[in-house]
């Protein structure tokens, strides 16, 4: 191998090295990465308690889901109906998938696999974690202020009509019907 060859793998190991990590940390949500870090000299027996009570905690959070769920739809509330029942699957996969690891991770526990297990224990760390903020954002489509994360919601002032002719809230004139153009850029 030619020198600047080595060099050059050299560097882009190192720069794979300092980079990776900090990539990697701006990724995980600051919740999570400091719940994983805190818990991360946890006993086994202080897992298994954990497990236990994320699992405990995603199943009081699909009740009371269930709950706001049947108060939107005796309200008629379509928007709030809509909005739970997307969040309250997502939840319900979140539990499956707790209940899942947390035997994974008793079953790795006895063969010793500690990998295993950490793995399977940072799985539910990440399911209770999420199962929070979906809850949050039930409780949010309970209330009628089912805003999905990421949207903005503008209100508009002003007529929209004076009499027959359509006139734009902005000031502009005329919104009459626009006449489709001679040649489509399509073609």
């Amino acid at each position: 191998m030619t020198r600047n060859l080595r060099l050059a793998i050299m560097a882009l190991a190192l720069g794979a090295g300092v980079i990776l990590p900090l990539a990697y940390a701006q990724d995980a949500g600051v919740t999570v990465a400091g719940e994983l870090e805190r818990l991360s000299a946890t006993t086994p027996q202080e897992k298994e308690q954990y497990a236990t009570d994320a699992v405990n905690e995603m199943t009081e959070g699909i009740k009371q889901a269930g709950e706001l769920l049947e108060k939107a739809r005796r309200d008629g509330d379509a928007d709030g109906v809509q909005c739970i029942t997307s969040r309250l699957a997502a939840l319900r996969v979140l539990h499956d998938v707790s209940v899942t690891a947390t035997t994974d991770m008793a079953a790795a526990m006895a063969q010793g696999s500690i990998e295993r297990a950490d793995f399977s224990f940072r799985k539910i760390a990440v399911a209770r974690a999420k199962s929070a903020q979906l809850l949050a954002e039930i409780e949010r489509c309970g209330r009628g202020a089912g805003v999905s994360p990421g949207e903005t919601t503008v209100d508009v002032g002003g007529e929209t009509s004076e009499g027959d002719d359509l006139v734009d809230p902005f000031g502009n004139a005329d919104l009459g019907p626009t006449p489709p153009p001679e040649l489509s850029p399509f073609i």
